[in-house]
């Protein structure tokens, strides 16, 4: 990736790679550009969403083993408007719509996150329309009233089911 003095990137959230991570910060001579925040309040990471120019969700499974189911956290990156970039791990796919909300890479691949990364970062117009095409997609399709009418959907439908088989 090109230098970009200028960039800042905050960490938020806390686990068992807080150690390596200070070290791999203070080895690259990172310290004045990358934060780690470690935990937050709800509403604390819902103002340092509002304020980011992009979220990045770089895993390669989640914690219990399993793939990534969709997080909530890349969901609410998306309703405050963030363009994304993530890893194509479970279902973040069904969450994030290459090349309109975001960019999908491969997990474990540095290099296709350097390069997505690079490529927002060097198009602001592209980052202010992935980032309202994904406040939309997420208010119409993961909000609560879009969950509610879903299964209000699914109910129906089983209803009518089950009135047709007597």
């Amino acid at each position: 990736m090109k230098e970009k003095t200028d960039l800042r990137v905050e960490i938020v959230g806390e686990g068992s790679l807080r150690e390596m991570c200070e070290e791999g910060i203070l080895d690259l001579g990172l310290s004045g550009h990358v934060q780690l925040c470690g935990a937050r309040s709800h509403d604390d990471v819902k103002r340092k969403l509002s304020n980011a120019g992009i979220f990045i969700q770089h895993s390669q499974t989640a914690s219990n083993g399993d793939q990534e189911s969709q997080g909530i956290s890349l969901l609410e990156a998306m309703a405050a408007g963030c363009p994304v970039v993530a890893t194509r791990v479970g279902g973040v796919a069904e969450a994030v719509v290459h090349g309109a909300t975001g960019l999908l890479v491969e997990p474990a691949a540095s290099a296709g996150l350097a390069s997505a990364l690079e490529e927002l970062l060097a198009a602001p117009k592209r980052l202010e329309i992935m980032g309202k095409a994904g406040r939309m997609r997420a208010e119409s399709e993961f909000s609560v009233r879009a969950m509610a009418d879903h299964y209000a959907r699914i109910y129906g439908d089983l209803v009518e089911r089950a009135i047709s088989v007597r």
